[in-house]
Formats: structure tokens, C-alpha cells, sequence
């Protein structure tokens, strides 16, 4: 198939084209899809338990130069082997307070996360005659999240129409009504919590019936069931319409030629109220606000956010189509024009209270604390428009089917550029040939049923980086002290520069492609290679200070990126009974950031642009292993100086507690100057999956049918930041427990003594500085390959004998079980889900992957 380039403009996201069922001329007839869904969690999260934390504490301090064990509770050695034990005691500090430890009740994830049940279900309607065929369906779904211990999902409700006209002989008319409610329900606070505290202080009182905490006001249960809702109500509503006239009713030399035009509208209401509650936790012993029990750390005053947004989007098409074929010659001719505009209104406000309210109402928080919200965060306050016009043509030629050319032009506007910059141009040309069909190849090579090669090159525009308003000096405003006698004043300043040079980003893409079939078409298959190149990309450049105002992006950047992908599938039927099929795809691209003024400086980690370097490029220090002794940790101070501007052996100087030791990593000095800084930094490689592949099976026996699809990664450089980067990357909050028995360790270790092989992680330290140096200012072996495959989805079905269904006048009667994300293979050394995050927060890391078993009926009547 050749590229149509003239249906493309590039968004952010991309562009993605749906066409909905619709009616066949046929009896009435009725459909019922549904399925119930168990949800729960795939891959045990690797937080620490409270026996593996207090392990790696003493594992730590017995490693560590000072050789003290943590003193953050005042917990003696005696006491940290006890929760290394599961021991539940009591324990009261020098200060008085008294706490419970109980290690196998306190895993905050058991208690948050569990087996959930979703359902959906599906019924549809469809027929008609010769002149009219209509489907009309309504469907229902109640989703959730695997958080078990409170409601956190969404109720969708749909309705759609589609129905089509015959208007004689020469006119089609179809129209299409549609409607979406969506009520999205979920906790305001606690999602993603679990990180803050170590896992050995349990999580309800004595009693059972209230939540305890008297250390640091973390409880994630409390935070997920008392300290509030977001509630985010969704309504849809969609009309449209096409019709298309056959213009050879008004003679017969206007044969093949055609106009069409089609009408979009979609108005969609958003409203959303995120309410935060304070919440009280208790003693455990009492049930009582008494010793130190604590209130929320993140939920400190009761507050209500509010917004109400409502869309319009507008959709005009008009096209003038002339398709004929004049024997062995087939042309094509589109010209057309689209018109899209979109209408936002948006309004946030937010007020608080002195306390909790349990009426979800604005009125009965406190007016004089009223604000409009303005930041991201929240859903800005705001009103704006745009609008997109296009204007397309298109030609194709075809000589007997083996020989195509197309050529593709269009021109678009957009009211986000000022009037100078507002229209640009864009090509593209494309053409194939297909052997196959060549007399020399369909006389002597019967195995071969199809052959094609193709090419193709066009532009598209891109504006995903332009703001609405971006060519206009918008004015900012707010409030400051001022005068003579301290009072509230308003303020108004110019919100930058604006620049009326910016324009298109011009995305060139070039693709050359083999089609083939080959023994009665059962092995096709096909393989692409392109070359993209994104001209005048937008982007910020640091100015001086001295220019005093925030500088505009500007067409000053070019990427580019290459790529290829193979897709091969197999199809044969063995008898009557039996049939398969086999698929598989694997794509691979790079790019490179070629041109991005001023982008040179890197850092070690993820770096999203260095210029000459991919998107999302890795530097890190070359190491040479771990030091293995202390006599090697001696020889590599020798070597190095540590007076060089920005040494990072300042941070872990010899003769101090932060010095390095045996278990550290040896970095490798690689610009000669007798210490490590910056400049030592090499390119690793990018985080950006590479060799991704797919694996497609089906198989199918009489009304047994079954598939599965695998997808993965062959390869993906990752690094962790945040709190289970490593092992005590914050020494305040948990930890990640698969370090325990995975690092280096001395000879007479407590725990996994003598663990000094080659794919181990360095030593685990307490020391700030010390993790800084082995794990958080990263090296190479801080790089894994995360190579995977999942099993995305398998599914079982049986499709009754219609011999058996019939007299009940039952069309087709199909159940099936269903399984997603139930296992994988991977290379993931970390405890981690191979598609996880590669950053985490404090409040908001614990990210929980889960796994689904559906059993669903289908039945048409």
C-alpha cells in the first residue's frame, strides 16, 4: 500500500483515524459482548520488609567505617536483630514515647494492594433494508485499580448510533450520534505512598478499628480511605455526518467523478472536585490521641479544588474525487479542503476551611480564601481557541496494477502563527512496483504470489510546541507588599518575548519497503527502513540574564532518527478441523539530536538533549570493578590527586568516614588528569527501547480457538533514581529489599558474607556520600539491560455448534477466558517490573503492575 502523506499533519501524540461499525443491510439483529475481570497484582513490589530493612542496617553499619549501627530510633543492635527476626515488641525511646514494632503486620503494599473485580458489558442492535442500515449500541464498564482496601476506578457509560442511507442511485448520506459519560472516583491522597517510612510499625491500633502512627504521620491507609476524593465527572456528546454524490447523474463523461463532504462536532463537559481532608491517626495502645499519635504529613489543611471546563471541537471536510480506470490504466484524482476548530473555557478555584467539611460544596469552605488556579497541577483557569485549515490534493496512477505512482500536496494554516508564518506547503511522492505481476516472474516462479517494492518521501508540519497565544505578549498578573504603609497591591507584568519568525517544524520522512507472498500467500511478510528528519524544531535557548525576560523557543533545532522493521506471518490450515497462525514484528530505530544551540553540557544520568547525541542520552564513569580490599582502595588514592576543580574525590576523602572502601566502585580515569570530574563522563547509550518485538499465535480446532500475543524488549538501558535506586538512597525512608544478599560483602559479613562476585552491586553503605559515589552519581554498572518478554495477553474461546443453539434462536454463542500481563522473562537485576518507571519519589515511587484474568460471553441473536 503506498503512503498517503496528504492525510498527516503531525500532533503531539499523533493522529489516529477511527472508523466505527456499522449496519448491514440484513434482519434485526442483537448482540451481547461482557466479561468480569479479576485484577491483581502481577509482580511483588521490591520494597524492603521490616526483617530485610533492619538486615541491611546491620549488613551496612558492619560495612561502613564507623562501624555504628543507624541511630534514628535509637534502636540498639540487640533491638534491629530483633525485628531481623520478625520479633514483635513493645519499645519506648529516651524521650518517653512508646511504640509497637511488629514487622509481619506492617507491609504497607498487602494491605493496599489485592484482587479487584471490573465488568463491561455490551449490547448492540443492527439492520435495515437495501435503503437503510442502522447499528445502535450502549455499553457499560465499572474498571478499578488493584487498590483493594478503597474504591479507585471509573463507570463509563457509552451510547452510539450509526446509520446509513441509500438516496437512490447516486447519493449516500451516514450519520453517526454518540455519547460518553465517564465518572472517575478515586483516593486525592495515598496513591503511590508506601516509601515513606520502613515496614515495622503496624498499621492499625490494638483494637483494630483505627489507624495507628505516633512516628512520622505516614499511615498509607489513613491517607487512602479518610484524607479525601477526586471525583472527575465526563460528559461527550457527538454528531456527525458525510455524504457523498456520485456526479455521473448529470452525464455520463462525468463518470467516476465524485464530491463528498463530512461534519464533525463534539462537545465535551469536564467537571472535577479534588477534596483534601486532615486526618488523626492513634496510639496503638489506647485508640486515643495520646502518645505522640500523629495527624496527616501530607494532608495539613482541609481544601477543596474545583473545575469546570467545557470543548468544542468543529470538523468540516470537503473533497472532490475522480477515480477511473480506462483499461489497463487506473488514475485517481483528490482535491480537498478541512477545517478544525476548537473552543476551551476553563475555570479552577480553590478555597479552604478550619476543618473538615463533609458536604462537597465551595459555599461551605471558607470565601475570603478563594483563589483561582492558574499552574498545571490543578487544571488552569482559562479561556482560548484555535483553529487548523487545510487545503489537499492528491494524484495516483496505476498501470495494470503492477506499476504506482502517487504525488501529495497540501498546505495548511494555523491561527497559532502570527499572519506572516500563519501558511506553509507540504510534498510528498511515493510509488511502488510490483513484480509479481511481471509475466517473467508469474510464468516461472509459481511459489511466489506476491512481490512488491516501494518508496516514498513527503513533509508534514508539526506544532505540538506552540501554545495557543504564543505569537501575542500575554500580560501576567498578581499581588505584591508595597508602600510606605505594608499593603496588598496588584501587580502586572509582560509574560515574555515574543518572536513572529517562528513558524512550522517541517518533519521530512523518507521510507523505501518489500511486500511479500509467498506459497499461496501462507508466509507474508514485509520490511521498511526510513529515514526521518525534523527541520526548525522548536526549542529554548539559554540567553544571558542581562537580556531580563523569559527568551521565546525558536526554529533553531534539527532531530533525526532511523529506523526499520520486519514483520513476517505465517497462516495454514492442516484439515478441515485444524488451523494456525504465527506472527512476529521487530523494529528498531536511533536518533540523534544533530542541531540544538547551546545543549552541549551533560550530566551524569539521563540527559534529554545533548547536542550530536540521542534523545534521552546516558553518560556515566567508566569503573574498572570494585575494590576487593582495603589495600586496593589504598593503591587508588595513590594514583589520584583530588585538587582538580569539581573533584568528586573531595566528597570521599581519605582518612574520613566518607571514604571510600572495599565494595566501592573504581572509577576509571579517562582524560589522564590524575582525578575524576565531569569530564570523565562517557557516552553510554540511550534509555530508549531498542529491538522491540512481537510475537502473535493462534490456533484453532473446530469452535476451540485460542491466541496469545508476547511483546518485548531485546535491549533498554536503565538506571534508578529515587528512594530504590539503592540501598539507602534516602536513610529516612524505605528501602529497596532485593539488595539484601545482591551486594558486595566482606568475608564476615552478618548476612551473605563473602558475596564478591563480578555481577554483584557495590557495598551497601548508610553513607551519604559513599552511595553517591557507587550508585547515585552513576557509573556503568549502575546500567542494566532491561531485556524482556511478557505475555500480554492469552485467550481461550469455544464457539458452541450452531446445531446446538439454533432452536433457541441463538445466532452464535462464544465464551472465553482471558489472562493479560499473567508472566514474563527478563534481564531486570532489581527486583522491578521490566516496564516500571526508572524514577520515584518519596510520595508518589511505589508504583504497583497488574495482571488481569477475564472471563467474557458473547452472544448474537
Amino acid at each position: 500500500m503506498l503512503l498517503h502523506l496528504f492525510m498527516v499533519r503531525v500532533r503531539q501524540g499523533g493522529v489516529i483515524l477511527i472508523t466505527t461499525k456499522r449496519g448491514k443491510a440484513e434482519r434485526l439483529t442483537v448482540t451481547y459482548n461482557g466479561a468480569v475481570t479479576a485484577n491483581f497484582q502481577g509482580k511483588r513490589y521490591p520494597a524492603a520488609t521490616g526483617s530485610e530493612w533492619a538486615k541491611m542496617m546491620l549488613s551496612a553499619a558492619h560495612e561502613d567505617i564507623n562501624g555504628s549501627v543507624w541511630s534514628i530510633m535509637d534502636f540498639t543492635e540487640d533491638e534491629f536483630k530483633r525485628v531481623a527476626n520478625n520479633e514483635a515488641f513493645d519499645w519506648t525511646t529516651k524521650s518517653g514515647i512508646k511504640y509497637r514494632i511488629d514487622p509481619l503486620n506492617a507491609y504497607q503494599p498487602d494491605y493496599v494492594y489485592g484482587t479487584t473485580w471490573s465488568h463491561n458489558h455490551n449490547l448492540s442492535i443492527s439492520g435495515g433494508s437495501e435503503k437503510i442500515q442502522t447499528k445502535t449500541s450502549i455499553g457499560f464498564a465499572d474498571d478499578r485499580s488493584i487498590i483493594k482496601v478503597t474504591y479507585d476506578g471509573q463507570k463509563k457509560y457509552n451510547f452510539r448510533n450509526n446509520t446509513d442511507f441509500k438516496l437512490g442511485d447516486y447519493v449516500k448520506l451516514a450519520t453517526n450520534i454518540a455519547y460518553d459519560n465517564r465518572y472517575k472516583n478515586v483516593p486525592s491522597k495515598g496513591i503511590g505512598f508506601g516509601l515513606q517510612d520502613f515496614y515495622v510499625f503496624p498499621l492499625y491500633t490494638e483494637d483494630g478499628t483505627k489507624y495507628y502512627d505516633n512516628f512520622g504521620g505516614n499511615n498509607v491507609l489513613a491517607h487512602l480511605t479518610e484524607a479525601g476524593r477526586t471525583k472527575n465527572k465526563f460528559d461527550s456528546f457527538r454528531l456527525g455526518g458525510k455524504i457523498d454524490i456520485d456526479l455521473s447523474f448529470l452525464h455520463s463523461s462525468l463518470k467516476g467523478l465524485s464530491i463528498s463532504a463530512k461534519a464533525n462536532v463534539r462537545q465535551d463537559h469536564t467537571n472535577w472536585r479534588t477534596i483534601n481532608k486532615t486526618i488523626q491517626m492513634y496510639d496503638y495502645y489506647t485508640g486515643e490521641v495520646t502518645n505522640n499519635a500523629q495527624t496527616s504529613s501530607q494532608s495539613k489543611t482541609p481544601q477543596m479544588y474545583e473545575n469546570n471546563s467545557s470543548n468544542l471541537y468543529q470538523d468540516y471536510e470537503f473533497f472532490l474525487n475522480y477515480d477511473r480506470t480506462l483499461d489497463r490504466h487506473h488514475i485517481a484524482v483528490m482535491l480537498g479542503n478541512t477545517n478544525e476548530l476548537r473552543e476551551n473555557r476553563s475555570l479552577t478555584v480553590h478555597r479552604t476551611a478550619s476543618s473538615n467539611q463533609e458536604l462537597e460544596d465551595l459555599s461551605v469552605y471558607d470565601a475570603s480564601s478563594t483563589e483561582l488556579v492558574s499552574n498545571d497541577d490543578w487544571g488552569k483557569t482559562e479561556q482560548y481557541r484555535w483553529a487548523f485549515v487545510s487545503f489537499l490534493g492528491r494524484v495516483n496512477y496505476d498501470y495494470a496494477g503492477k506499476y504506482m505512482i502517487e504525488g501529495t500536496w497540501r498546505r495548511d494554516g494555523s491561527s497559532k502563527l502570527v499572519k506572516e508564518q500563519r501558511w506553509q506547503n507540504f510534498f510528498g511522492v511515493s510509488g511502488g512496483w510490483r513484480i509479481s505481476e511481471e509475466n517473467f516472474i508469474k510464468n516461472n516462479i509459481t511459489w511466489l504470489d506476491n512481490l512488491k517494492v516501494r518508496g516514498s518521501w513527503g513533509e508534514a508540519g508539526n506544532l505540538s510546541s506552540i501554545g495557543n497565544y504564543e505569537s501575542f505578549a500575554t500580560i501576567g498578573t498578581g499581588t505584591t507588599i508595597f508602600g510606605t504603609t505594608p499593603g496588598l497591591a496588584n501587580t502586572a507584568w509582560i509574560g515574555g518575548i515574543i518572536d513572529t519568525s517562528r513558524t512550522w517544524e517541517r518533519v521530512e520522512t523518507t521510507n523505501i519497503g518489500l511486500d511479500f507472498g509467498v506459497l499461496g500467500n501462507r508466509l507474508s511478510g514485509s520490511f521498511e527502513y526510513y529515514w526521518r528528519k525534523n527541520k526548525g524544531m522548536l526549542m529554548s535557548i539559554t540567553y544571558p540574564k542581562v537580556l531580563g525576560a523569559s527568551a521565546p523557543a525558536t526554529n533553531s533545532g534539527t532531530y533525526k532518527a532511523e529506523g526499520w522493521e520486519l514483520a513476517l506471518n505465517w497462516q495454514d490450515r492442516i484439515n478441515e478441523d485444524w488451523s494456525y497462525n504465527i506472527g512476529f514484528i521487530l523494529a528498531d530505530a536511533k536518533t540523534e539530536i544533530a542541531s540544538y544551540e547551546g545543549a552541549i553540557s551533560k550530566k551524569a544520568g539521563v540527559n534529554k538533549i545533548v547536542e550530536g547525541y540521542p534523545m534521552n542520552s546516558l553518560w556515566v564513569y567508566k569503573t574498572d570493578g570494585l575494590f576487593q580490599n582495603q589495600s586496593e582502595v589504598d593503591a587508588y588514592y595513590s594514583q589520584m590527586t583530588g585538587n582538580v576543580s569539581g573533584s568528586k574525590l573531595t566528597s570521599v576523602k581519605q582518612g574520613t568516614d566518607n571514604a571510600l572502601t572495599p565494595g566501592s566502585v573504581r572509577r576509571v580515569d579517562l582524560n589522564g588528569d590524575k582525578d575524576i570530574t565531569i569530564d570523565d563522563l562517557y557516552y553510554f547509550g540511550d534509555m530508549a527501547p531498542h529491538y522491540t518485538f512481537g510475537i502473535n499465535l493462534g490456533l484453532t480446532y473446530k469452535g476451540i480457538d485460542f491466541s496469545a500475543f508476547f511483546q518485548g524488549v531485546g535491549q533498554q538501558y536503565n538506571i534508578r533514581s529515587g528512594q530504590m535506586g539503592c540501598a539507602f538512597w534516602s536513610g529516612w525512608t524505605n528501602t529497596n529489599g532485593y539488595f539484601l544478599g545482591n551486594t558486595w560483602t566482606s568475608d564476615d559479613n552478618p548476612y551473605y558474607p563473602g558475596n564478591q562476585g563480578d555481577d554483584v552491586f557495590p557495598v551497601m553503605s548508610r553513607n551519604g556520600n559513599r552511595n553517591t559515589w557507587n550508585y547515585k552519581d552513576y557509573n556503568d554498572l549502575n546500567v542494566m539491560n532491561n531485556w524482556y518478554v511478557r505475555c500480554k495477553s492469552i485467550q481461550l474461546g469455544y464457539t458452541l455448534p450452531k446445531s446446538w443453539i439454533s432452536k433457541a434462536g441463538i445466532q452464535n454463542l462464544r465464551v472465553w477466558l482471558a489472562g493479560e500481563n499473567l508472566f514474563d522473562i527478563s534481564n531486570v537485576k532489581d527486583g522491578f517490573d521490566p516496564e516500571a518507571n526508572y524514577e520515584m519519589g518519596t510520595y508518589s515511587g511505589l508504583e504497583v503492575f497488574s495482571s488481569s484474568v477475564s472471563f467474557g460471553l458473547d452472544i448474537t441473536f
